[in-house]
Formats: C-alpha cells, sequence, structure tokens
C-alpha cells in the first residue's frame, strides 16, 4: 500500500431542521472499503450515512470541542483503521513500491 489507504474530508451541510453542521467522512471514492471495520468506527462514535454510503462524524461549533473531538475520536480511529489495513505494518513510501515492483 502506498501510505495511508483511510481517507477523510470536511463537509458543511444543512441538517433537516436548517441548521448548519460541519462533518469529517470517510471518502468512501478514495478509501478501502470498511464494512470489515464497522465495529472500530462505532467504537469512535462514526455514524452510517446510508444515501451517501459513508461513514461520519458531527464536528461540535465550539473550536475547544472541536478539537477534543479530532485528537481523541476522529485521528486515533483513522490511525487504527490505517493500521488494521496495513496489517499493523507501516505504509511503503511510493519509491519503496515502484522498487518492489
Amino acid at each position: 500500500m502506498v501510505n495511508e489507504v483511510i481517507n477523510y474530508r470536511t463537509q458543511k451541510m444543512r441538517t433537516k431542521q436548517g441548521n448548519q453542521v460541519v462533518i469529517v467522512y470517510i471518502d468512501p471514492y478514495t478509501s478501502e472499503n470498511l464494512y470489515n471495520h464497522k465495529t472500530i468506527l462505532t467504537q469512535y462514535g462514526a455514524k452510517w450515512d446510508g444515501s451517501n454510503h459513508r461513514w461520519f462524524w458531527y464536528l461540535s461549533n465550539d473550536p475547544e470541542k472541536r478539537e477534543t473531538q479530532m485528537e481523541k475520536m476522529i485521528k486515533p480511529c483513522i490511525r487504527e483503521l490505517n493500521a488494521v489495513e496495513d496489517n499493523g505494518k507501516p505504509g511503503k513510501s511510493a519509491d519503496e513500491e515502484i522498487e518492489a515492483l
């Protein structure tokens, strides 16, 4: 694998009530399939968005809470998912991947 296999993005969106919220989601188009790892995702508070087929977290509007969410939930979850997908081994660099071919 070249670098990380799980990628996340942020997006502003409107709720049904009309409130604007920010979410962090795992990009389903550039990330590995996470179906087998749903227990890890739910352990870190991720929610499933069935209409967009992605796992996500709502971010708080409070900057301190938002930073805590990123450091305690989202980043550790992404690190754990990357470690599981890489079988616990650090990812190879692009140069190492090319040399292996």
